[in-house]
This record gives C-alpha cells, sequence and structure tokens, in this order.
C-alpha cells in the first residue's frame, strides 16, 4: 500500500476510536499539507515549517515541533505501510538514523539566538523524545508497536512468581538487592515473591510500558497495587504521581498506589540533616507548596529526605511492614494512597511527562 493511501486509512479509524481530546491533539499536531519531509528540498522545508507557514520573525528558522511531529507521524505510517523498516532500537536511534541526518543535510541544527550572536546547536534530541512521548500519550501509538523499540536499560525489574499483581518500586538502583529479595520471598524463601522495579530516579515511559505489558501478559495482572519507596520531597512526589497515572493509563483495571517513605522511618538525626525546602530556587517554591499541601511535609515541616540515608534496619522495617500488608490485605491501613493525578495534568502542553522531571530524559 502507498504510505499516502495507509495515512488516509489510519486517519479515519482515529476519527472514529480517539477521544475527541486527542483527535483534536493530532490535527493540530500534523502539517498533512505538507509532503514527504524526508525527500522535500530545503525550500519546501521552509514553505512548510518556515517563517510563512508559522509567523515566526525570523525567516531562516523552522517551526521544529510541528516538523518533528510530522516527520515522527510519517515514519510511523510508513513503518506500517511496509516502506520504512523500524528503527529496532530505542528513541535515540531514531535521532541518528532520522531526525539528525536531515537536520545536518538542510543546516537546521545551528541557530542564531539574536541577530549577530554565534550560532548556537539545537537540543533537537531531548524535543524529539519528548514528541514521541506525545503521541504514546494520545494513545496515536505505543513505544512496542510499529517502530519496534528495544527495552531502555534505566530501570531493573523482575515479575512476582505467586503475588505479582503486587510491585515494590523504588527511585534508589541502589537499593536492587533489598529488591531481589523481596523478589525471591525473602532471605528464607518463605514470603510471598512480588514483582519489584529498581531505577534511577523517574523511570522512563518506555520502560513501564515493557512493565505493564509483561504483568498483564505473562502473569495476567488486571488490577495492580503498587508500592512507591521515593524520596521525602516534591520530587519524589512527582515519581509517584508519574508512576501511577502512567500504569493507570497502560490499561490495567485497577491501580492501587501507597508511598512508602513515610516520617516515622527517619531518626531526628537524619531529619536534623535533611534539604531545608523553605531555601528552595523561587523557581521551585510552587513545586515545593504543592508537595506541602498534599503530603504535609514531615509532620508539618518544610525538610526534604531522602530515602538514601536510611540504613539496613531502618530499610528491613519497612519492606517487613510492606510485606505484611500484603499478607494481610491491609496496606491501606499502614500506608498513605497517592490520589491518582490525570495524565494530562502531569504534562505540559506540547511536552511529554516533563512535570517533575528529577532526573534524565524521557527514553
Amino acid at each position: 500500500m502507498d504510505w499516502r493511501e495507509k495515512e488516509a486509512q489510519l486517519k479515519r479509524e482515529f476519527e472514529d476510536t480517539l477521544e475527541p481530546e486527542d483527535w483534536k491533539w493530532l490535527n493540530k499536531a500534523i502539517a498533512w499539507e505538507a509532503g514527504d519531509v524526508l525527500e522535500a528540498s530545503k525550500k519546501e522545508i521552509m514553505a512548510w515549517f518556515g517563517a510563512r507557514a508559522t509567523g515566526r520573525p525570523d525567516k531562516n528558522k523552522v517551526n521544529d515541533t510541528r516538523l518533528l511531529y510530522t516527520m515522527i507521524w510519517q515514519s510511523w505510517v510508513k513503518i506500517q505501510a511496509d516502506v520504512e523498516d523500524p528503527v529496532e532500537g530505542n528513541v535515540r536511534s531514531y535521532w541518528y538514523q532520522t531526525v539528525e541526518p536531515f537536520y545536518q543535510y538542510h543546516n537546521l541544527l545551528l541557530v542564531e539566538e539574536t541577530p549577530g550572536s554565534p550560532k548556537k546547536p539545537l537540543a533537537i534530541d531531548s524535543l524529539v523524545t519528548e514528541l514521541f512521548g506525545d503521541f504514546v500519550r494520545h494513545r496515536i501509538f505505543k513505544y512496542r508497536g510499529a517502530f519496534n523499540f528495544n527495552r531502555p536499560i534505566d530501570a531493573l525489574y523482575r515479575l512476582g512468581d505467586d503475588k505479582a499483581k503486587f510491585l515494590f518500586f523504588t527511585e534508589k538502583e541502589g537499593l536492587w538487592n533489598m529488591c531481589k529479595a523481596l523478589n525471591a520471598g525473602g532471605v528464607d524463601h518463605t514470603e510471598p515473591s512480588i514483582s519489584v522495579m529498581a531505577s534511577k530516579g523517574q523511570p522512563s515511559f518506555v520502560t513501564l510500558e515493557f512493565l505493564a505489558r509483561d504483568l498483564q501478559v505473562k502473569k495476567g495482572v488486571g488490577n495492580l497495587i503498587v508500592g512507591i519507596f521515593a524520596d521525602a520531597d516534591p520530587w519524589g512526589l512527582g515519581i509517584e504521581e508519574q508512576i501511577d497515572a502512567k500504569m493507570r493509563f497502560l490499561g490495567f483495571k485497577t491501580v492501587t498506589t501507597y508511598r512508602l517513605t513515610t516520617p516515622d522511618l527517619f531518626t531526628p538525626a537524619q531529619v536534623a540533616k535533611g534539604k531545608d525546602l523553605t531555601q528552595v530556587h523561587p523557581s521551585q517554591r510552587k513545586l515545593v507548596e504543592r508537595w506541602m499541601e498534599v503530603t504535609g511535609g514531615h509532620y508539618g515541616k518544610l525538610i526534604g529526605l531522602h530515602v538514601d540515608v536510611l540504613k539496613p534496619g531502618q530499610r528491613e522495617q519497612l519492606t517487613n511492614r510492606f510485606m505484611l500488608g500484603v499478607k494481610t490485605g491491609k496496606l491501606a491501613d499502614m500506608f498513605p494512597l497517592v490520589q491518582p493525578v490525570d495524565l494530562r495534568r502531569l504534562a505540559k502542553p506540547g511536552r511529554a511527562f516533563s512535570y517533575f522531571q528529577k532526573s534524565g530524559n524521557l527514553k
């Protein structure tokens, strides 16, 4: 099938199946009037995405977001029409294979921030990552779909043997041994085997998609229960809310998420060395205020605490308590719930899942 015929078919399907908000987004994001972007001349690119097309004052610049949305969309359609090969890598592979050569060829990577100033390179690679996330968030495609992206190595996870629906997550890869012990049923292997994940801060949405699919297909999990062991600070809250929202998005019947990092875990000496959140940069004050509103801070105080400071005995106290809740079904009596937040509230317009990102870009 010609890829344009495939595009017309997909548009008809999306008009019938997408939620109105997602269909509206797709129509706004893609330059339908554009021809084949990867085969276009510089003159055509400027006509479709340059100053005249977008009303930008600088005639030498293009609307990178709209250009890349259109490029990604066309690549996805072509793969399904069998006229382009899948990426068989990750999102960054798409940057190297397609976007960077295109931008280099058309001399679009360097721009002047002000007239006469030295040209600076655009951060298009990170923008590509964000824009792929927008397509996923609006349910246009999945990372594991036509592009056939690989599972990133930004997190480790194992599925539970007999209680896979319980997921223990920590944002600290250094606590992977603790996770493995929970997955193995404890030191003596007499406890239930639960699912576990450890990452470097915020796990990528791609990884969560892989995890969700494995839980659903390999273990038949429909109702997911998550315990999140994250830092007791605004960025830890962001991780908790994002994981909860993304797992809801990824097709489980229900998702119940608990905040495992409670104030009673920390000793007075550890609290005394915590971060004074009254001294944050003005740009972060709203984050701190919201964290205080949602969690109550540390017994009402603006003190941020990292779980890294906890001693092995304190961590064991936490995991014993969590496993007791798993066995008795009384997690709700032991830990506060993470209140659901709409996924769209967690993303800035035109930027995927950037809210509260603490470390690294989404892959």
